[in-house]
């Protein structure tokens, strides 16, 4: 992959933003984990590149780094929003929309589901096929 689309502080393994000093400790924690073989997603030339350029965004902070980050907050997702009744932007409330095409009749329903409970079948037994009768053709013959 190339520099352009690294995202620093994802290579360093640190926040969004993070202070100086956790730039420093990120950089030596996954230079340590290369060292010892526990890593290998990044090398530490990358590392080094990564610290540079938050460090150099640090000090001039007009300039573009043109970073993709994702704007998420983590704590968001810790609350159960299906257990509550909480609305907003990651449990939105439910639209009813119309139909626009007519409802299926028993017979069209019917053959779509032992047409599909055949397929599936077929696929359980090593692809032999499997030819399904329906049951109300045999109740309705007797």
């Amino acid at each position: 992959m190339t520099r352009e689309r690294l995202n620093p502080y994802l290579v360093l393994g640190i926040p969004y933003a993070a202070p100086i000093k956790e730039v420093h400790k990120g950089f030596a924690k996954r230079a340590r984990a290369i060292r010892n073989e526990e890593f290998d997603s990044y090398s530490l030339e990358d590392l080094t590149w990564a610290k540079h350029r938050i460090e150099q965004a640090e000090r001039d902070p007009e300039l573009d780094l043109t970073m993709y980050r994702v704007p998420a907050n983590s704590e968001a997702f810790k609350n159960d929003l299906s257990q509550s009744s909480a609305m907003g932007f990651f449990n939105p409330p439910v639209k009813r929309i119309e139909r626009k095409s007519d409802s299926p009749s028993t017979e069209e329903r019917n053959a779509f589901l032992f047409s599909a409970l055949n397929e599936w079948l077929a696929e359980m037994l090593n692809e032999e096929k499997v030819h399904m009768i329906h049951p109300f053709e045999i109740l309705a013959s007797q």
